[in-house]
């Protein structure tokens, strides 16, 4: 399976995703509060019946159940990795159906810094180990889900993208207002998983499919990326300490066509599905066409903010002067100080002169480390130093654009850019 393989299936669509795999498991004995995943190695062949369950009612992709396996819980990770493939392939084979099996990664279970203990190159790394397994053990795809901090979000694709070569789709969570956990918006969580080469984005689980269609309609104002939604069915309520979800099969499946029609090219479930939920979904459905390309147009990002990159000049940005000599004199306290000065007037984007500050990475990483989920305007920088401007679009959660100020120096810039997902403004 190539990108281009997965963007055509996505322009012939809708394609229909499976559902929920804890929820299954739990009808079954699974205990609340355990990771689904533990059932992979220990309870095979419910895992693959479950699946075959999902393929029969039609599915055309289906979720591995690994979600919660990675270093940083289960020591033995990379088997429950290479199992929860094995049983997905098994059931597709079975099946006789041409489906797809997506490795479902989910959030590591910790912050990253600095609101979290858990340090950037760590996350890199814990993900990294585990797509390497994942494409060896033999997965068609990579789907990123539930991911709630942008920061981590970013870790987990520059991880996919460099350890395989097998196309990777990600999907946010946001609550009832439309924010993911630290208030990014799916505008942003979008535009930043394209620029680091996801082949579809979307929203999956925290709200009902209702509650979706309005994210999908902002996702799809701001990327050209087919959109995928699996929803819940509908909201939980707790019931004598269980969490009960609303949405039977019927009303979860007729709200299928309006998925589509806000932007949805790929649709499933995600906490309460069922096959008969899928069934429904599939059936809802039929006959609705896939939505048409979207032309969005290419964005920059803060963490709360896109910004049309056809608009950026260098006139347009407002240059933080202040913060070049506060960088030289490794004074990132006044740095910070400055930008929160600039902010407070609202300009559009703002701007950081990095040239000639070459060997001053940590002051710039603590400067990042001040401002990040705190400055919400689109940042610029210029550079003419490679490190230091890795320094910065390392540290800097969202994506930002790059002026060029060396011609000696631009070739290894724009890689630098390319690694992190920053626009080369020139």
């Amino acid at each position: 399976m190539t990108k281009t393989d997965l963007c055509t299936l996505f322009a012939r669509g809708p394609v229909f995703f499976d559902g929920g795999m804890g929820t299954m498991l739990q009808a079954r004995g699974l205990a609340p509060g355990m990771g689904a995943e533990n059932w992979t190695m220990s309870h095979p062949q419910i895992v693959r019946q479950i699946h075959l369950d999902y393929l029969e009612a039609g599915a055309q992709i289906i979720k591995t159940n690994t979600f919660g396996a990675n270093p940083l819980h289960y020591p033995h990770f990379d088997e429950i990795i290479r199992c929860g493939i094995g049983l997905a392939k098994e059931a597709v084979e079975r099946s006789g159906r041409p489906a797809l099996v997506a490795y479902d990664a989910g959030p590591l279970g910790r912050m990253l810094r600095p609101l979290g203990p858990l340090d950037p190159d760590e996350a890199y790394g814990s993900y990294a180990d585990m797509m390497t397994c994942a494409e060896g053990a033999g997965a068609d795809l990579i789907l990123i889900e539930t991911q709630t901090d942008l920061a981590e979000m970013r870790e987990a694709l520059r991880a996919a993208r460099a350890a395989t070569r097998l196309p990777v789709m990600v999907t946010a969570t946001f609550d009832n207002a439309g924010r993911m956990l630290c208030g990014t918006p799916p505008e942003v969580s979008a535009v930043v998983a394209g620029s680091l080469g996801a082949v579809a984005v979307g929203a999956n689980c925290g709200t009902g499919a209702s509650d979706m269609i309005p994210l999908l309609a902002r996702m799809r104002r701001a990327t050209p990326l087919p959109l995928i939604s699996n929803p819940n069915a509908g909201l939980p309520q707790t019931v004598e300490g269980r969490l009960l979800y609303p949405e039977g099969p019927d009303l979860f499946g007729a709200r299928g066509p309006s998925l589509i029609a806000a932007g949805a090219s790929a649709v499933g479930g995600c906490c309460g599905t069922t096959p008969d939920c899928i069934r429904a979904l599939i059936e809802a459905c039929r006959g609705v066409s896939p939505p048409t390309a979207s032309s969005a147009p290419v964005m920059l990002a803060s963490d709360r903010v896109v910004f049309d990159a056809a608009l950026v000049t260098r006139s347009a940005v407002t240059w933080v002067d202040e913060v070049r000599g506060a960088l030289l004199n490794d004074d990132a306290d006044t740095a910070a100080e400055a930008l929160s000065d600039a902010a407070e007037d609202e300009p559009s984007l703002m701007g950081l002169n990095l040239c000639g500050a070459a060997g001053h990475e940590a002051a710039l990483g603590a400067l990042l480390s001040q401002i990040t989920y705190m400055i919400h305007t689109p940042l610029c920088v210029t550079a003419d130093d490679a490190a230091m401007l890795r320094a910065f679009l390392r540290g800097y959660v969202g994506r930002a654009g790059v002026f060029g100020c060396s011609a000696a120096h631009e070739a290894e810039c724009r890689a630098v850019c390319r690694e992190w997902g920053a626009l080369w403004l020139s």
